[in-house]
């Protein structure tokens, strides 16, 4: 459920500007083995034609009729597909390599309240991106992760997580 667990507290903040991610410190940290989380490692390789990757997050499922945005109880998670780099390209215009998903049927996306989610390879359960921008028209425009398989974006994450386990 939505408001059911741990309250933990941020200590500490690390951002780029370049690709706007953010790394928290938080304590108490999580417990992996007893708070039935799982941790994600970085996704490593090069991801296959047609790829899938799957997304949660606690974002907007709809809207009521005067407007205001309908949020889920549980954590939402849906398949997406990956589009390709060059369609990617010209959905955004920072020259910054991104990740983008696009469902054309128009059933599956991301919305408001999403960002900052996880996108995982179906493959091999790796975080290969973080979502930054979601689109408000489902199955017509892209969703935009920053690009975690990029070598800048992960030796910026390695090295602050370093940092901040110090």
């Amino acid at each position: 459920m939505r408001n059911q667990g741990f309250r933990h507290n941020i200590t500490k903040r690390l951002l780029t500007s370049a690709s706007g991610l953010a790394i928290f410190k938080i304590i108490p940290p999580i417990n992996f083995h007893q708070d039935g989380n799982a941790k994600i490692e970085l996704f490593t390789g090069v991801l296959p034609p047609n790829p899938f990757g799957r997304f949660s997050g606690w974002g907007c499922t709809g809207r009521w009729r005067r407007g205001r945005n309908i949020y889920p109880k549980q954590l939402m998670i849906t398949r997406l597909p990956i589009i390709s780099e060059q369609d990617c390209r010209h959905a955004t215009p920072n020259p910054v390599r991104r990740i983008c998903t696009l469902d054309t049927s128009r059933r599956r996306g991301t919305c408001t309240g999403d960002e900052g989610g996880p996108l995982v390879s179906i493959r091999n359960n790796q975080l290969i991106g973080v979502l930054l921008f979601s689109s408000f028209e489902v199955g017509i425009y892209p969703d935009i992760f920053v690009n975690l398989i990029e070598p800048f974006e992960q030796q910026w994450v390695t090295y602050n997580m370093n940092i901040l386990r110090n």
